[in-house]
């Protein structure tokens, strides 16, 4: 079954408030509040987006998080690979299964890679301005 992770769609849920926020910094406790994400995982996935320059983030006692580009310009794909890492809809495909290497005379590889391109062209696509207004 083909799953975005719980991380993926906390980091959604962020960017899209952060839609919703403008300018305004939105602060972690206050998405973890609002969603009821716990806050360490959170931590963790702003941590990554701000490090992936998706949001940034604002020190201090009224800091927070916003968003650094344009919702138009942050593409679903960008999205989960700064999150995730590589996409695959099989581990061979993103890199992260060094067993299956070994094997000679796989049958599904190619095809998975060509769905997998597939994908990647519709993520692609999908930026997280037609995320938040639903014009999918």
């Amino acid at each position: 079954m083909l799953n975005l992770t719980r991380r993926t769609e906390y980091g959604l849920m962020a960017v899209l408030h952060m839609i919703d926020s403008g300018e305004n910094l939105v602060s972690a406790k206050e998405l973890s509040e609002i969603y009821n994400i716990p806050k360490e995982i959170l931590a963790k996935v702003l941590q990554r987006m701000a490090s992936g320059d998706i949001i940034t983030a604002v020190k201090g006692a009224n800091g927070g998080y916003r968003l650094l580009a344009k919702p138009e310009k942050i593409s679903l794909s960008r999205l989960i690979e700064v999150i995730e890492g590589p996409v695959g809809i099989v581990d061979c495909i993103a890199g992260r299964d060094k067993l299956c290497h070994p094997i000679r005379k796989c049958t599904i590889r190619n095809s998975m890679a060509a769905i997998n391109q597939k994908i990647l062209a519709v993520m692609n696509e999908i930026t997280l301005d037609k995320l938040h207004s639903g014009a999918l």
